[in-house]
């Protein structure tokens, strides 16, 4: 049995696939490709749930276990992406498999120090994964960089910080994800503009866990340009949105948290002027509480918590855990979905909450449009920070528009898509630029 573990451990060395392989998992055909490429500039555009994370996490472990001292980083718009594929190296880690009959871990006797920040190995080696904070990247050595979720890194992150990192190291750089801006470096090395970078395109069609009606499913449900960006793993032009992916990217921070429950907000977050928003779910949408905070010059909006209830959350639930965070916040204007149901939330949170200015806004299609042109106004002047959050920049990514018959500006989302998130952000960026003092005429 000795002799036959020797072999099969030299064989994952040389080979990758070999390696995935001897720890249960066996790769498509584009994904040992990507193993078995050893390119120093790799470009993966993927579409959706095509396994780009988990092929990525594999080659990371591979080079880290076949070299001794290598540093491998992985950089993803935010620290918590950046674990999910932390966490599935972890998982390769300590897979077991039969071999001759035995359930064996072959790679856990190569671990020394595992931590939620980084893995050692006994080679010396080690896997560390990072946000992209430039703070937090700066003064590593590496031997491999991935790059998650690539679109949305800076590119001055990776051409000034991550990119020289490798210059001592004759390293390799991977940068991963799937389409969103053509202004930026993740398009010019996909689209063949800078020289020595090797490509793969796998749009969702080539995995076979992915069955052809699901996607002609999702073809009926989404606009055809994002149908294209998603799954077809395709750069559309931008005149097909009406936020524009390029200004969505110009409002991501680095390194800017996003709470999703209001005590995750730290201290310091507290008590600099919040505002808040609520859109109330129907029989298909969550509602979302948003939460911005006025920068203390004034002159920009930080996103700071999206609060999403189940659908199907009692509204009198939705009432007391509204009342409760801007009680707890501080925020100093609520501006709250008065349409249908609405109105009676509007009625108790008007009548709790004495300490904050709650205003109803009732939506119509052409008071949705306002509201939309407002937050993407505020977009365009950089006055609105984001952190990076995959479902809202989807929800922002499906909204189109149209003029009506008459010249008004249509904005939907199509069938089956949600805007929840969106609307939310919308309302507590409108509470935000309302007039201080007395509540003000309302749109209705």
């Amino acid at each position: 049995m000795k002799a036959n573990l020797a072999e099969a451990l030299r064989k994952m060395k040389e080979d990758p696939v070999k390696f995935a392989e001897l720890i249960g998992f066996k790769p498509f055909p584009y994904q040992a490709k990507l193993l078995r490429d050893r390119s120093k500039r790799i470009v993966a555009c993927w579409g959706r749930q095509t396994g780009k994370s988990t092929t990525a996490a594999l080659k990371a472990l591979h080079f880290a276990f076949t070299g001794r001292g290598r540093t491998v980083l992985i950089i993803s718009p935010s620290l918590r992406q950046s674990r999910l594929m932390f966490r599935k190296v972890r998982a390769f880690l300590h897979a077991r498999v039969l071999i001759d009959g035995r359930e064996l871990l072959p790679l856990e006797g190569s671990v020394v120090r595992e931590a939620q920040s980084s893995i050692l190995l006994s080679n010396g080696s080690r896997i560390v994964p990072l946000p992209c904070s430039p703070e937090r990247v700066r003064g590593f050595t590496a031997h491999m960089v991935v790059v998650d979720e690539a679109s949305f890194v800076p590119e001055e992150l990776i051409t000034d910080v991550l990119m020289p990192m490798l210059a001592t190291t004759d390293g390799c750089i991977i940068l991963l994800g799937t389409p969103w801006t053509r202004e930026h470096i993740f398009y010019r090395a996909f689209s063949g503009q800078l020289p020595g970078w090797s490509i793969h395109h796998v749009p969702s069609v080539e995995c076979p866990l992915i069955k052809k009606a699901f996607l002609e499913e999702q073809r009926a449900l989404m606009p055809e340009a994002d149908f294209r960006r998603e799954y077809m793993a395709e750069f559309v032009e931008e005149g097909a949105y009406f936020f524009p992916p390029s200004l969505l990217l110009s409002c991501i921070k680095p390194g800017l948290k996003l709470a999703h429950r209001p005590w995750e907000l730290g201290g310091d977050q507290l008590g600099h002027g919040l505002y808040a928003g609520l859109d109330l779910g129907k029989l298909r949408d969550q509602s979302v509480l948003a939460v911005v905070e006025r920068e203390p010059s004034g002159d920009r909006l930080i996103l700071r918590l999206l609060m999403a209830f189940d659908i199907g959350t009692p509204y009198s639930l939705i009432l007391d855990e509204v009342v409760g965070t801007c009680e707890a916040l501080g925020i100093v204007r609520l501006a709250v979905d008065r349409s249908g149901p609405g109105e009676a939330i509007f009625e108790g949170l008007a009548a709790r909450l004495k300490g904050c200015l709650v205003e109803g806004f009732k939506f119509t299609a052409e008071s949705k449009a306002k509201l939309l042109s407002n937050l993407k106004l505020l977009m365009e002047k950089g006055q609105l920070l984001m952190p990076y959050d995959r479902a809202l920049l989807a929800q922002l990514s499906l909204i189109t528009q149209e003029l009506s018959p008459t010249g008004r500006l249509l904005l939907k989302h199509p069938p089956g898509g949600h805007d929840d998130m969106v609307m939310a952000l919308a309302l507590a960026c409108w509470a935000a630029s309302r007039p201080a003092g007395a509540a003000v005429p309302l749109w209705r």
